[in-house]
């Protein structure tokens, strides 16, 4: 319900870029699923070890780290 909650209030659509941080826990792996869903570009914030399972959902994966709010920047297609 929480990550239903989450994905709910922002209302993601296509066209628009989410980022989710702890993409790959709990409420995390259910929100990037759930946000792909509405055709939204999705970046998941995650430890490099959870990067392969959040691309093969469709997740551009982030790692977590030094300059991280640096590295977060919309798909190129997202870009206008």
């Amino acid at each position: 319900m929480t990550a239903w909650g989450a994905v709910h209030a922002v209302r993601p659509g296509a066209g628009e870029t989410v980022m989710v941080s702890g993409a790959a826990g709990g409420v995390g792996s259910l929100a990037v699923q759930l946000a792909r869903r509405t055709g939204a570009t999705v970046i998941g914030l995650a430890s490099e070890r959870n990067h392969h399972w959040l691309r093969s959902r469709g997740v551009i994966p982030l790692a977590y780290g030094d300059g991280v709010a640096d590295r977060i920047t919309p798909a190129p297609s997202a870009r206008s």
